[in-house]
């Protein structure tokens, strides 16, 4: 079909054109309690097809997208490559080149087999001990091989494997009448069985917790300690800010050779990019421009280095290689958990929905779950929220020397955030 595809294309009144072809094979476990209720294979084909049009003698250059399925008849793909030129010439974006020819594809290495890592999620689940009060209500495993082809007018043609996991998972806590649900989604390649099971045993923890946590009281301002995802949402602030669409758009103010932030006595920001990491869910060696991913630096010690990006917005900044990455690294800072632990502090562990918007640098999220430390003890409260602004609080961020990866972020395992506010029920 898509030698048949591009044959129609290279026909067709257009000016460029990219194709993105994922086949899928899919396992799927359903679980309700620690029992089987049902699994599935399916093989899935995605082809997505973007036409260009340049406009005003090549001022502009429009675009358009739509899937091609695997069974449409030449008169039907025809049809659509027809429209989608019609629908490219009211898309006046400024000119750009398509991401041209890219090293040799590499060898296609073969990922971990599906069926295994499938069975390692699984044996990882029925490691976890539950209790009366607490105990595993349902849980889905996927695990996904894809082999993904891209190939542009411009001379790419590239192709690369790989394996992606998740588990979905449901706990139930109870306590005098009162019931809570508590959903967990675990992405990642391979599985970590030690890890994966360490966090479903912390999960039933945090249930038992929140059915016994008091009220949050009324801190105002206060130091708060984030990690896990909602560490990850706050960090990727930076993430979002050196992507040079934002930058081309203005949302981003960030230089490249200028301090990102005022000077303080926090730790530094260290921002790495990288095409891979252990285990991560994410790792593609081309991004979907087709362009080759070399790891990068991003951010050194508070310096902007470098920006990632699309091939489109990259061309407009003109001051980075484009590469559309989806793994990041973040330096680790000087002291201690247990150094974070010693001062009177709130961790927030479980929020309704924490947010970091990057456009304004506010984070704000309603706690489901915190341990509040007043200096003698350490006691679990629910209720409230905290909220403030990266910019206010960046300048004395505190990060922790270890380090946890979450699917395909690697980041300190604690933020310490000073004066930020809180607010209680008590």
């Amino acid at each position: 079909m898509l030698t048949q595809l591009i044959e129609q294309l290279n026909k067709s009144k257009l000016d460029g054109f990219k194709i993105i072809h994922t086949q899928t094979t899919a396992h799927e476990f359903f679980f309700i309690g620690r029992q089987l209720d049902m699994n599935r294979r399916k093989d899935v084909e995605h082809t997505l097809l973007t036409v260009y049009k340049a406009l005003e003698d090549g001022k502009y250059l429009g675009s358009a997208s739509q899937e091609i399925h695997p069974n449409q008849t030449t008169t039907e793909r025809q049809k659509i490559i027809d429209q989608l030129v019609y629908s490219a010439g009211f898309v006046k974006n400024p000119f750009y080149h398509l991401a041209g020819k890219q090293p040799n594809s590499l060898p296609e290495e073969k990922p971990a087999d599906a069926l295994p890592v499938a069975e390692a999620i699984i044996d990882a689940v029925k490691q976890v001990t539950e209790y009366a009060d607490q105990n595993i209500n349902s849980y889905e495993v996927f695990v996904n091989e894809k082999k993904v082809r891209i190939i542009n007018s411009n001379g790419v043609d590239v192709a690369y494997r790989t394996l992606d996991s998740q588990l979905e998972i449901i706990i139930n806590a109870k306590k005098d009448g009162q019931e809570i649900e508590i959903y967990r989604n675990y992405l990642f390649g391979t599985c970590d069985q030690a890890y994966l099971t360490k966090e479903i045993q912390k999960t039933l923890l945090i249930g038992k917790d929140r059915t016994e946590a008091g009220n949050t009281p009324n801190l105002k301002r206060f130091t708060v300690l984030l990690g896990g995802t909602n560490a990850v949402k706050l960090l990727s602030y930076y993430t979002d800010m050196t992507n040079v669409g934002n930058v081309y758009t203005q949302v981003s103010n960030y230089q490249l050779g200028k301090a990102i932030m005022n000077p303080g006595s926090g730790d530094p920001i260290t921002l790495q990019a990288a095409a891979a990491l252990p285990n991560s869910s994410r790792n593609a060696p081309y991004d979907e421009d087709g362009n080759f991913l070399h790891d990068r630096v991003l951010i050194s010690n508070n310096i902007c280095q470098d920006f990632w990006g699309s091939e489109q917005h990259s061309q407009y900044v003109n001051q980075s290689q484009a590469g559309i990455y989806r793994n990041f690294i973040f330096a680790a800072g000087r002291e201690s958990k247990a150094e974070f632990l010693k001062q009177p502090y709130l961790q927030a562990v479980e929020f309704s929905d924490f947010q970091c918007d990057f456009a304004t640098g506010d984070f704000a999220g309603e706690i489901r779950l915190a341990y509040y430390f007043d200096g003698k003890d350490v006691k679990p409260v629910t209720g409230g929220s905290i909220s403030g602004n990266i910019k206010d609080v960046e300048s004395e961020l505190r990060l922790s020397q270890e380090r946890q990866q979450y699917n395909n972020y690697l980041i300190p395992e604690f933020l310490c955030l000073t004066d930020v506010g809180v607010t209680g029920i008590e």
